[in-house]
Parts: C-alpha cells; sequence; structure tokens
C-alpha cells in the first residue's frame, strides 16, 4: 500500500506513525511539502507501485475498500483495466471492465 499525504489534516500520517507501519515493509507512505492535488498525488503513487495492479483509492469514503476485491475479480477474466464510480448508474459501486481488443466506449 501506498499512502500520498497531500498535508492532510485529518490525521492520516499520524495514525499511520501510531500503527505497524514503520515495521511494515508492505506499508510506503510518502508525503508532499504541499498540495499539489488529487493527480499530482497518484502520479507520485504510481511512480512507486511495483505491482501488476494498481487500485488507486482516495481516502474520502466514497468507495468502500471492501469493494477492492470484487474489482479485482475482472482480471482473472482478462480484463486489462477496471473502473468503479460512484456515478455511474445501476448499483453501488458500478464496475466497468475493459480488454485490449475491445474499444473504450
Amino acid at each position: 500500500m501506498i499512502v500520498v499525504d497531500e498535508c492532510s489534516t485529518d490525521g492520516t500520517a499520524e495514525i499511520l506513525q501510531r500503527s505497524s507501519f514503520p515495521e511494515d515493509s508492505r506499508i510506503t507512505l510518502i508525503r508532499h511539502g504541499q498540495n499539489k492535488g488529487k493527480g499530482a498525488a497518484v502520479r507520485t503513487a504510481i511512480a512507486s507501485a511495483t505491482g501488476d495492479i494498481t487500485v488507486i483509492h482516495d481516502a474520502d469514503w466514497n468507495m468502500d475498500p471492501e469493494d477492492i476485491p470484487g474489482m479485482l475479480a475482472p482480471f482473472e477474466g482478462g480484463a486489462d483495466a477496471v473502473f468503479g464510480s460512484r456515478y455511474l448508474p445501476n448499483s453501488y459501486p458500478t464496475l466497468m471492465h475493459h480488454t485490449q481488443d475491445e474499444p473504450i466506449s
């Protein structure tokens, strides 16, 4: 897990410091010295990612972290990308998946 702290005031960095974070090599905390926006935070995280699949999850709880396993399932069926959105119609969250062989609509 890569956490990019954008000068948040919600205590995220402090919570990580009190947790097992310092000893847990699976967690990386990156702090921006100034708030550069979500796009910069995403670029910073992607640049540090080492896995095959990257999940971008904002800490504002608009999506439930428990939905992540469901978002990973389409990759087993050959999806190249999966998108979850609170704005798309149907059930919450709505998932769309895409494979390289089909056009994005």
